[in-house]
């Protein structure tokens, strides 16, 4: 599944769950709303007939007739008690048939109504009286009316109480409330009409959700194009540059500071890094190449004379075979100091917490074996995160190059403090111009042609002290010679 598929998809499903969330929100709160309006509606008609006596909720029930229950209908109608409508209902008396007295429309008991018209109920609409005992003394209206346990409790005691419910498979709302001295009134209303206002509003919701999720789909799918755009193309970009590997130039950077601009500058990053990468190991198998050729070169010849003129004297011979064995010996040193370059920083040797001091005063130790130079030792303590064996061999690096440059008999002074290892020489000195080269690879400074070397050395001691987050460097003292530094980050420094 493609990323754009999934956005899109993540869109529809976030919009499909919020529309049925509001929908469901807005149903309930239509329902409630609805059915409290109906209820509120229900106690104020119920309110009316409460507040009078038994007899009196009675004889006025009996007043709300229907025009279609064979009472004869005269003058103008009346107005409904309970504030209802004027379409006629059924009246129900407690022999099961209306009231009827002579000269048309009467009251209970064969009485003329005061007002001469009937009392309508709503079509919508049933009433009932209960007696105290929970018996039905009347009811009015086609809805069937259920009693139970707590509706006789009501008549009993008092209470009020309203519920839902199906009766004869109509949903209707009952409202029931005790009256004055005992019984109780109950009204019940078809909520047919509401429900179905509810299922056409639910319909109606579904269809805007249905429609939202569909504009969803389609907005989500172009703007996760339109928004996808730019990586698509930065991922053929890359995919085109994968099948020829020599090309590392950049990509192009789009105009913008969003996530993609970030992307394409940050492989554009690793591609110059890359391209520098290749560089160097282009410059060094070049270096490497020139700087062997000479010995290999020396060596060559001095096997081939000594091959082809067999007949020379037994000095010649001896001068041809140490000069030999010396190139070899430099051709040794070059080729193991080549690698080591080319391994510093990759490999995985782990770095411990190490005494610099300690390091750096086995390396003068090893060193005071192999010259005549006195080399001064002077050092505090000083704890260093590193690898042991790369540490001294940046600090045997100096001294070498110190031993090399030295003057016979002069003095060599290395010093340990506060992270820092000083080693000075008292030779020529480096020339200005020449301080920051020398750490370059095979690059060596003036007169360097006088002295045995690969140019190397210096540059191990530099990518040794980034190896540890240092720094190395080259100082001019005022009295001559040299002062070369490689400085470690200090985890512990303490003058004991």
């Amino acid at each position: 599944m493609t990323l754009r598929t999934r956005l899109t998809l993540t869109v529809v499903i976030t919009v499909l769950f919020a529309g049925i969330g509001i929908a469901a929100i807005g149903s309930w709160a239509t329902r409630h709303e609805l059915y409290r309006s109906a209820e509120q509606t229900m106690q104020r008609e119920i309110a009316r007939l409460v507040d009078r006596p038994a007899f009196a909720r009675s004889r006025l029930i009996e007043q709300f007739q229907r025009s279609d229950a064979g009472v004869g209908i005269t003058g103008t109608t009346g107005t409904n008690p309970l504030g209802g409508g004027a379409r006629p209902n059924a009246l129900t008396g407690p022999n099961g048939q209306p009231p009827r007295g002579p000269g048309g429309q009467r009251g209970p008991g064969g009485q003329r109504n005061p007002n001469n018209a009937p009392q309508l109920l709503p079509q919508d609409r049933s009433i009932q009286d209960l007696a105290r005992d929970g018996n039905v003394i009347l009811s009015v209206g086609s809805i069937v009316i259920p009693v139970d346990s707590t509706d006789i409790q009501i008549a009993s005691s008092g209470g009020s109480r309203t519920r839902t419910l199906d009766s004869n498979g109509i949903h209707i709302m009952v409202v029931t409330e005790g009256g004055i001295g005992g019984g109780a009134v109950q009204i019940a209303r078809d909520l047919t009409e509401i429900d179905a206002a509810l299922i056409r509003i639910r319909n109606l919701a579904a269809l805007i959700c249905a429609l939202g999720v569909a504009l969803a789909a389609i907005i989500g799918l172009v703007m996760t194009r339109k928004a996808l755009k730019p990586v698509e193309e930065l991922t053929d970009d890359v995919e085109r540059r994968a099948t020829d590997p020599d090309d590392l130039s950049p990509l192009p950077t789009p105009e913008r500071s969003d996530e993609v601009g970030r992307l394409t500058a940050s492989y554009n990053s690793l591609l110059a890094a890359l391209a520098g990468s290749r560089e160097q190991q282009r410059a060094l198998v070049a270096d490497a190449s020139h700087e062997l050729r000479t010995p290999i070169t020396s060596l060559r010849t001095s096997i081939e004379l000594l091959h082809r003129a067999p007949d020379l004297d037994e000095a010649t011979r001896r001068e041809l075979i140490a000069n030999s064995v010396e190139e070899l010996e430099e051709l040794t040193h070059l080729v193991n100091e080549i690698v080591e370059l080319a391994v510093v920083g990759s490999s995985d040797a782990p770095f411990d917490t190490c005494e610099l001091d300690e390091l750096v005063e086995n390396v003068v130790i090893r060193a005071r074996r192999r010259t005549t130079s006195e080399i001064a030792f002077t050092s505090t303590s000083c704890s260093v995160s590193g690898c042991p064996a790369r540490i001294e061999r940046a600090v045997n690096n100096l001294l070498e190059n110190a031993i090399k440059w030295s003057p016979p008999g002069a003095p060599i002074e290395v010093t340990v403090a506060a992270g820092r290892v000083m080693v000075r020489d008292h030779g020529p000195g480096i020339a200005a111009e020449d301080r920051t080269r020398v750490f370059e690879r095979f690059a060596r400074g003036r007169d360097a042609e006088k002295v045995a070397g690969s140019g190397l050395g210096l540059a191990i001691v530099s990518q040794v002290a980034k190896e540890h987050s240092g720094r190395a460097w080259v100082e001019a003292p005022e009295d001559g010679g040299t002062l070369a530094i490689i400085e470690f980050p200090v985890l512990t420094s303490f003058v004991p």
